[in-house]
């Protein structure tokens, strides 16, 4: 039993990503039906402490052709952030949340920038959502210096 749970663990940690099985479990707290299982042959094995190659579909390719998405009820509550922030979450967002769940997402863009040209009042906005909605993802934001003031040009320097 142990060496199965430790084989399970090891799909949700490879380096590839997280499988759609370990994903379901962790949100569902239930098992799939689809199993991947881990022999230790020759083949299927790296040499570094000889430790099982575990070999599935990309997250895109699994989600579009073996799989239907999970209906998740509610909103969340999505908001982007600065700099490498919103890359990190823009990728983590269309490769592991939307190909596998059916999601209802609200966006709000808390850039510097965006938060200049309204004033502030899209972090009021976002910070409310999360109050009716009671989830929300929220990247990191630029709290602004006086360089930063100068380098984007802002108004003042918002919160």
């Amino acid at each position: 039993m142990a060496s199965s749970v430790g084989n399970k663990l090891r799909l949700l940690s490879t380096p590839a990503g997280p499988t759609y099985s370990g994903l379901h479990r962790l949100i569902t707290n239930k098992p799939t039906t689809t199993t991947i299982h881990s022999h230790y042959h020759p083949s299927t094995t790296s040499s570094f402490f000889n430790q099982p190659v575990h070999r599935h579909f990309s997250s895109s390719a699994m989600a579009s052709t073996a799989f239907k998405k999970i209906k998740v009820q509610g909103k969340l509550v999505e908001i982007d952030g600065d700099e490498m922030t919103r890359i990190i979450w823009h990728r983590i967002r269309e490769d592991l949340i939307l190909p596998f769940l059916d999601i209802d997402l609200l966006y709000h863009d808390l850039s510097i920038q965006n938060r200049d040209a309204t004033d502030d009042q899209i972090t009021i906005d976002a910070a409310e959502a999360i109050k009716t909605h009671g989830v929300g993802v929220k990247c990191a934001t630029i709290t602004p210096d006086e360089a930063r003031v100068k380098e984007f040009k802002l108004k003042k320097m918002w919160p």
